[in-house]
């Protein structure tokens, strides 16, 4: 999005303040910090190489066109950038040549072969949110590419740039850009060139200031105007000549004028004049032709709506310099609605080079690309020809002018021809009275794209809703009435559509009036309409100003923070009738699950919380979100026949979030005496995959209130798929019990069966049920368990799920397997058996390996994977072994945490350079976030198969306590198993465990840590596996529990002396662990 250069505005680069007197820019020289240091966005250098710049015609200046890329006007409208084509006399012009919706592009840009290069990033508060290059088409606008210069801020600062531009003779890009010094956060004006290909800036040499804007003229000769440092600065605003060599930065003079933003300015092939694309401190936006000898700033004009251009390029008309320049004063006239007019011009008396023009000029005009008018006229004459065009619509008139020289520059004027859509209507009111609809409205005040209208041309169509029914269509009145009689409860509104000559215009839609008496069941309501709460009534009961209201399309209440729920929503009046059972049913759910909404529902005879006397049901408690709602369903069983209110009462405590009712629904009544659901409904399909389904049933014995029949069942319904298939009306059959229902299929799938139960006082509710028929395709495979036999073969092994996709009967003798490695390369396929053989590389790197299998029909489509156990392929690390994760990274892989209690957020595992214990800038870390955490933290595989003696030592620290440490031991992918645990370790202490016990050729370390209080750490270094040794400290002969000292020789101390430091060692089950410690 394009904001007026807010980024930049923030970054501007102050200028030194002894700018006005001063040739030579010392003042920067000492660096800028970042927020001072950006006004505009840079360039890259491009360091193609051509002999001499390509020629150049010289066009007047009334026919000069310089395109740039307009990123933002005072519409702030982010559709409409784009690059366009400017003129170089007042009124400034501009039109569209290629759009660019939501382009960001800054002062670093430049065009060249028909690319626009720029250089984009955002930085808040010293992080980079976006650093990248881009690469635009100039003639379409399309993005071409889009490169990403990471998140480095010293980087990103030094590939920042506020303005660039090509040197014609030796096509390098030159750009005001930065060198960013990290230590003191300062950044220092640099000229640099810029390779485009390569997306890199190399450093010329340091400049005095930075440049707001810059451009080169034919011979190569490189000039910029001074970037303003704030608003009310002076320092803007200085042209420059600069030296490519060294950065050197010659004062020519003040042009006056202030910049600020991102601009850009092209010199012309004369060499002696810079066109100027300038915004100034006063967000004045302007063109000037500033003289290169004087820097005198002569204002041409304001650019059309406040524009800020950038990458702006002298454009190439390819026009011969005998040719016509463009005609003037181009005007079309198409009265009362026409398609036939005139379209008026001036022939020039003017060459495209600004020589005198005479003699016949031919003329040819085009609407749309489609020639209306040609003809000749003398140069100089003013010409007005008839012209028509083939229907209503919007039209670009073009006018060029040929002569023996050449075709002139198009000149172009847009307008609407022709009768125009109209504009929606106005005023417009609904009122009820006497049974009797009335509307009025205004008409429209005008066209969409200002074209004619004629009041004689204009009707209206009137649309009255719910329901879309047309009432009305060519009317020719500002009014409309019509007969309502209808008793039926509704919100009831209408549109007005205007029609000029056969253009409909917007739908204006008035006010909405509830008409009619009440509703009848069936009635439901998803509050999609947002007029449909009308129907409703709110009552705030206990009058703290909230209570339920209309958002999202559903009613919401926001909880009180003071008091407890005490609103109703009651449903729109309802005729209802005695005795029958109408189900009532609702959606509610909360904001989060911690929360309890509790509603009760109650009925009255009038829409007031007095009048709400008879429960419905039981009050409910919910705790649902959005996600899975609570689908509240109650009978509602009115006494008597009459109209009824139905309200939802919310009676939850205070401060329980927002709770959300939707998709309100009321049915069709069963009178009380009508029959229970059948009972013990079950459907069975087919043996085997046969095409039938069985269903069994018994017929209900009580009615729907519960009490025994009044009548007997006289006919029994079943349906398939929700259409009858058989009325079952038998005596003999509907006594049976349960009674049986055989249906024969001709294909297999599911079915959903239902029956109901008809006696003389009405039917049942039906009840349903489904089944799979026929053949089903597999599920996913069960128990998929992968074995590495660590002699570079493997072996995969499954089962069959017993159970279909659909939950039918799979004919095992069909079924065949896919299996894939864990990247989805098919290992094998149309496997018939349980079981497969891998190929596996015994002597590769270790890697962590599964592989999934899926199942199908023979010549189906393979169903979802079932993926294996982990197994770590590869060549075991042999002793000695050792990790001490220098630099915080691992040398032996791969480690793998597994998260035994939590979540994986909750816990940690990685290596990091916070501790050391060897001062080698890393070790192992836990950090724990959730108290009860707990994860292991596994080695990758390591021979002990031929050891002697193996010895685990390793060094543990836990500096803030609250934290567990246990080492474990697995071999061949068995149990883990715990060698040793440590709960104090508030300085760097070395444990020691003999593993004697675990010769194999697949052993595996786990770093066990459990979180006791949540955020502190564990640290493990130097973990080490060798043949134990046959002296010093770990050869010592000790008790199962000893605590003994050592010298730092390794000498025993019985009475270690005071202020001396010693090796504890403390020695429990085997395991021994060594501290070192200084004796007080």
């Amino acid at each position: 999005m394009n904001f007026k250069s807010l980024i930049l505005a923030a970054s501007l680069l102050p200028f030194t303040s002894v700018m006005a007197g001063a040739d030579v820019l010392a003042s920067q020289s000492a660096g800028l910090t970042p927020e001072a240091a950006f006004g505009t966005m840079g360039r890259n250098p491009h360091t193609k190489k051509v002999a001499s710049a390509p020629a150049q015609k010289v066009a007047s200046l009334a026919n000069a066109r310089v395109n740039g890329v307009m990123m933002y006007d005072n519409d702030k409208d982010v559709t409409t950038t784009g690059v366009y084509a400017y003129t170089l006399t007042a009124p400034v012009a501009r039109k569209q040549v290629a759009p660019m919706p939501r382009v960001n592009i800054t002062g670093d840009a430049v065009m060249t072969g028909g690319k626009i290069y720029t250089f984009v990033s955002s930085i808040e508060y010293g992080m980079v949110n976006s650093a990248n290059y881009y690469v635009y088409d100039a003639a379409s606008g399309a993005k071409l590419s889009q490169t990403s210069m990471g998140y480095d801020l010293a980087t990103v600062y030094n590939h920042r740039a506020t303005s660039s531009a090509i040197d014609p003779v030796s096509g390098v890009v030159y750009c005001s850009s930065f060198e960013y010094d990290a230590d003191q956060k300062l950044l220092y004006p640099t000229l640099k060139t810029w390779d485009l290909t390569n997306n890199t800036k190399t450093t010329v040499a340091r400049m005095a200031g930075s440049l707001i804007v810059m451009a080169a003229d034919r011979q190569g000769n490189l000039y910029g105007i001074t970037a303003s440092s704030s608003t009310t600065s002076v320092d803007g605003g200085y042209l420059m000549k600069i030296n490519k060599a060294d950065g050197t930065l010659t004062k020519v003079g003040d042009t006056g004028v202030r910049p600020y933003y991102d601009q850009s300015a092209v010199i012309d092939a004369t060499g002696k004049t810079m066109y100027w694309f300038a915004n100034d401190q006063k967000e004045n936006s302007n063109v000037y032709a500033v003289n290169l000898e004087t820097a005198e700033a002569t204002l041409i004009g304001a650019t059309p709506n406040g524009d800020e251009v950038v990458a702006a390029w002298l454009v190439d008309q390819a026009t011969a310099d005998g040719a016509p320049s463009a005609a003037s004063d181009l005007a079309v006239t198409f009265a009362n609605g026409a398609l036939t007019g005139t379209v008026g011009f001036g022939v020039p008396s003017l060459s495209y080079s600004g020589e005198a023009l005479s003699g016949k000029v031919n003329y040819t005009v085009k609407a749309n690309d489609a020639v209306v008018a040609s003809g000749i006229a003398q140069a100089g004459a003013t010409v007005s020809v008839p012209a028509t065009v083939a229907k209503d619509g919007n039209y670009e008139f073009v006018v060029t002018l040929t002569n023996g020289a050449g075709v002139s520059p198009e000149a172009s004027v847009k307008a609407f021809v022709g009768n125009d859509t109209p504009l929606a209507v106005t005023d417009l009111t609904f009122a009820n009275a006497e049974k009797k609809n009335t509307l009025t409205w205004t008409k429209p005040s005008g066209t969409v794209n200002g074209g004619y209208m004629a009041d004689e041309n204009l009707t209206y169509n009137v649309t009255r809703y719910p329901g879309a029914v047309s009432v009305a269509t060519g009317l020719e009145a500002t009014t409309f009435q019509e007969d309502y009689t209808d008793d039926l409860l509704q919100s009831v509104y209408y549109t007005v559509a205007p029609v000029n000559a056969g253009h409909v215009g917007e739908e204006a839609k008035s006010n909405v009036i509830v008409l009619g008496s009440y509703l009848q069941p069936p009635y439901s309501e998803d509050f999609t309409d947002a007029t449909s709460p009308s129907l409703y009534t709110i009552v705030d009961a206990n009058a703290d100003k909230n209570t339920w209201y209309y958002s999202v399309k559903s009613m919401k209440y926001r909880a009180s923070y003071s008091k407890a729920a005490d609103d109703w929503l009651i449903l729109p009046a309802m005729q209802l009738k005695g005795g029958y059972s109408y189900e009532l049913g609702f959606d509610l759910y909360g904001t989060n699950a911690r929360y309890t909404n509790i509603v009760e529902v109650k009925m009255g005879d009038a829409p007031t919380a007095e009048a709400m006397t008879t429960a419905i049901g039981e009050s409910i408690s919910s705790s649902a979100t959005s996600a899975a709602p609570t689908k509240a369903k109650l009978n509602v069983m009115p006494k008597a026949d009459g109209v009824k209110y139905i309200g939802i009462h919310i009676i939850s405590a205070k401060s329980q979030g927002t709770a959300t009712i939707d998709n309100i629904s009321l049915a069709s009544g069963v009178s009380a005496l009508a029959p229970d659901t059948v009972t013990d409904l079950k459907a069975t399909a087919g043996a085997k995959g046969a095409l039938s389904a069985q269903l069994s049933f018994c017929k209900p014995v009580k009615a729907s209130n519960g009490q025994p029949l009044s009548s007997a069942i006289s006919k029994v319904e079943v349906y398939r798929n929700d259409a009858l298939i058989a009325t079952l009306t038998d005596a003999e059959a509907l006594s049976a019990s349960p009674i049986v229902y055989n249906d024969v299929l001709e294909t297999a799938g599911k079915y959903e069966y239902g029956v109901k139960a008809y006696n003389a006082e009405g039917e049942s509710d039906m009840a349903k049920v489904a089944v799979y028929v026929g053949e089903d395709a597999p599920a996913t495979p069960l128990n998929v368990a992968f074995t590495d036999r660590e002699d570079g073969t493997g072996t995969l092994t499954w089962n069959l799920n017993p159970v279909g996709l659909n939950g039918g009967y799979v004919n095992e003798a069909n079924v065949v397997y896919q299996v894939l490695a864990s990247d989805g390369t098919v290992v094998a396929t149309d496997v018939k058996a349980t079981s497969c053989e891998v190929q596996l590389d015994a002597n590769a790197e270790q890697k962590a390996t599964t592989y999934k299998v899926k199942a199908a029909l023979a010549g189906g489509k393979y169903g979802t994977a079932t993926e294996s156990n982990m197994q770590l392929v590869g060549k075991p690390y042999a002793v000695p072994y050792q990790e001490s994760f220098a630099g915080a990274a691992t040398t032996t892989n791969p480690w793998t945490k597994t998260v035994l209690v939590g979540k994986n957020s909750d816990v940690s595992w990685s290596a990091r350079a916070d501790q050391s214990s060897d001062e080698d800038g890393g070790s192992a870390d836990m950090g724990a976030y959730v108290n009860g955490a707990m994860a292991r933290w596994e080695s990758p595989k390591i021979d002990l198969s031929n050891v002697s003696n193996p010895v685990l030592s390793m060094y543990v620290l836990m500096p803030t306590g609250n934290m567990k440490f246990t080492a474990q031991v697995q071999t061949g992918y068995g149990e883990w198993t715990d060698l040793t645990t440590v709960e104090e370790a508030a300085e760097w202490t070395r444990v020691e465990i003999p593993l004697t016990g675990y010769a194999a050729k697949n052993v595996r370390l786990g770093l066990l840590g459990e979180c006791v209080k949540s955020y502190n750490f564990i640290y493990v270094d130097n973990v080490e596996i060798k043949s134990q040794a046959a002296t010093g400290v770990t050869d010592i002969d000790a008790p199962a529990t000893s605590v003994r000292y050592f010298n730092l020789q390794g000498v025993e101390v019985k009475n270690p002396e005071s202020g001396s430091f010693v090796i504890k060692v403390e020695q429990k089950n085997g395991a021994r662990k060594a501290t070192k410690m200084f004796v007080k």
